[in-house]
């Protein structure tokens, strides 16, 4: 009697042992598949908050080239029209903005080359006895530095007229500084001088509201500079930052080629830590920007490896 006792205790330890472990399976697998579902849907997010970006700039690059056109900029607005087509070439608003840029060159009866702005650094002219010039004089340098948009001379002269006289009104000076700020800052992030320009753009916007192009200008050099500091460092993070300026600002300097050696380097980097079939996918995508004899040499041996389980083969 003891001992059947004993043998049921045993059975029914058994069957709850059996039941407990059947049931952290179950949980397991519940974790994992809402693990996974998470991951997937964390990528849909960021997916759609991507096109949402590109489809927000392309809006952005319209209306700048509409009030491009009506100001004459010509080369500038086809510089937007020729992002807009080459990012969304179905764009419902774009047949009508080229046809307003064939009206306005049809009335220049020019052909506007598109080049890239080059940029070269301002230098302030130092003022002659700037400490004894009277407020109409430095007024009147400051209004004349305004006209020939000379931004060195505009935040110069502001400044000197605040600092020798603190009760002026300083309603024009606050403007001819903020203006010489954005317009000089725009102009420098467009020449790849990042770091002066987001310094000027920030100190901008610190004295009121940036329009739709220099904020524009801002991010993108925000994103740029953030892949540049992580450079070497992180990967993914440089990925990242070049990941988001390139779907909303493609053809911005050289973007595509930050982009793609960022991938083929962090490809190079999981390779070192064996994860093959993640070094693969990134050289896929460092190619989808061109060819590179090297970079193709890779992938085919890890794209082998990553399917059949086996050591890549080194290329060099």
């Amino acid at each position: 009697m003891a001992k059947s006792a004993s043998k049921s205790r045993t059975t029914l330890l058994n069957s709850g042992a059996i039941a407990l472990v059947l049931v952290l399976c179950l949980i397991t697998s519940i974790l994992a598949v809402a693990g996974a579902a998470g991951y997937r849907a964390g990528q849909g997010d960021q997916t759609r908050l991507a096109a949402a970006a590109v489809n927000a700039e392309i809006d952005s690059q319209y209306n700048l080239a509409r009030n491009d056109l009506v100001n004459g900029q010509i080369a500038q607005a086809q510089r937007r029209i020729q992002y807009i087509e080459n990012v969304d070439p179905d764009y419902i608003r774009l047949p009508s903005l080229k046809a307003k840029l064939a009206e306005e060159l049809a009335k220049t009866e020019d052909v506007v080359a598109i080049a890239t702005p080059v940029f070269t650094q301002p230098t302030a002219t130092p003022i002659a006895n700037a400490d004894t010039l009277s407020r109409d004089q430095l007024e009147a340098q400051l209004n004349v530095a305004i006209e020939n948009a000379d931004w060195a001379n505009m935040i110069e002269l502001a400044g000197q007229l605040q600092r020798n006289f603190p009760d002026a009104d300083t309603t024009t000076a606050n403007s001819a500084v903020y203006k010489a700020l954005r317009d000089q800052g725009v102009a420098e992030v467009d020449g790849g001088l990042f770091e002066v320009g987001l310094f000027h753009l920030r100190e901008a916007q610190a004295m009121g509201y940036l329009d739709a192009e220099a904020t524009q200008r801002l991010q993108w050099a925000s994103l740029y500079t953030e892949g540049q500091s992580y450079w070497g460092k992180d990967w993914v993070r440089v990925i990242e930052a070049y990941y988001t300026l390139y779907q909303i600002a493609p053809y911005y300097l050289d973007t595509s080629s930050q982009l793609s050696s960022a991938y083929a380097n962090w490809a190079a980097q999981l390779v070192a830590y064996g994860d093959y079939c993640g070094a693969n996918q990134n050289y896929v995508a460092a190619l989808e920007f061109g060819e590179n004899a090297d970079w193709r040499a890779e992938q085919v041996a890890l794209e082998a490896a990553c399917t059949q389980g086996i050591q890549p083969t080194p290329s060099s």
